[in-house]
């Protein structure tokens, strides 16, 4: 965008002007339409941009009014270029620093101007990205722990953590689901420690509930590791015993969960976890 002081039907310095207030003719003779762009439209315009962190240009210009509403040069030129910025940075404005983003277009977001990196443990300068760093940064108590996300360090890495360093870590997203923050810790049982006790952005590994499993007793038995109550371990030698035996996995119950369904054998995997979709996670800058 472009100072406009220089204009004659403008006065003050920029950002902050006004249309003249003429009562003759001459020179210096505002007209309606500019009194209405640079009092009431430019102002907002700039607000916007400035706003949404786009820096100035030139390509937003002032024009005499006869020319935009003639679309001469180099009205009609200048105000479809400043139709895209204006739009941009509304665009930008519909989000705010640290929101999650569910990205699922094949490009990656920096290649088509969004606003958004991906969450993968990488470091970022904090010169670069000073909203999302103000707004995610654990605090200077915090910083030291081991597990805290969103901590400043001194080198790129993130090894050296300092409260007065220039880069900011990130988070690593990659495979895992978002889970709230219960930091009452009545349904995530150490929700009040993840993290250091800074639970936002912190990873949690997977696990199985607690649970006990029994024997069977049948009269067909099979080769297996004989038991020992006393030091719960298991016998380096199978050996048979027709009276105990290990079935195969379970049932899930079927019509017990309410489905209507007979019960099927479970599926068995690497980890547990619910059916899921797949996608990046990103965080709005």
């Amino acid at each position: 965008m472009k100072d406009l002081a220089g204009i004659p039907n403008i006065t003050g310095a920029y950002p902050s002007v006004a249309a003249k207030n003429c009562s003759g003719a001459g020179a210096t003779d505002g007209t309606a339409a500019v009194s209405d762009w640079v009092n009431m439209i430019w102002g907002s315009f700039q607000t916007i941009m400035n706003r949404a962190g786009l820096t100035p240009s030139g390509v937003l210009e002032a024009w005499a009014a006869e020319n935009a509403f003639l679309h001469a040069s180099p009205g009609e030129a200048t105000m479809r270029r400043t139709s895209g910025q204006i739009l941009t940075a509304l665009q930008l404005l519909f989000s705010s620093p640290g929101e999650l983003v569910l990205w699922c277009r094949s490009q990656a977001p920096a290649t088509v101007g969004a606003r958004v990196l991906l969450l993968q443990g990488q470091t970022i300068a904090v010169a670069s990205y000073p909203d999302l760093c103000n707004a995610v940064y654990c605090g200077d108590a915090a910083n030291n722990t081991a597990g805290v996300p969103f901590y400043l360090s001194s080198d790129s890495g993130g090894v050296t953590r300092s409260t007065s360093g220039t880069y900011l870590t990130l988070p690593d997203a990659r495979g895992v689901t978002i889970r709230g923050i219960d930091t009452g810790a009545t349904r995530d049982p150490l929700g009040a420690t993840r993290g250091g006790g800074t639970p936002n952005g912190s990873i949690e590994l997977d696990a199985l509930q607690g649970h006990i499993h029994g024997i069977s007793r049948g009269t067909t038995g099979t080769s297996q590791n004989a038991y020992s109550p006393q030091t719960t371990t298991c016998s380096a030698t199978p050996v048979t015993d027709p009276g105990i035996f290990i079935s195969g996995p379970t049932t899930d119950g079927g019509a017990t969960e309410g489905d209507g369904s007979t019960g099927t054998a479970p599926r068995t995997s690497k980890e547990t976890r619910m059916i899921n979709m797949a996608c990046y996670i990103g965080i709005r800058y």
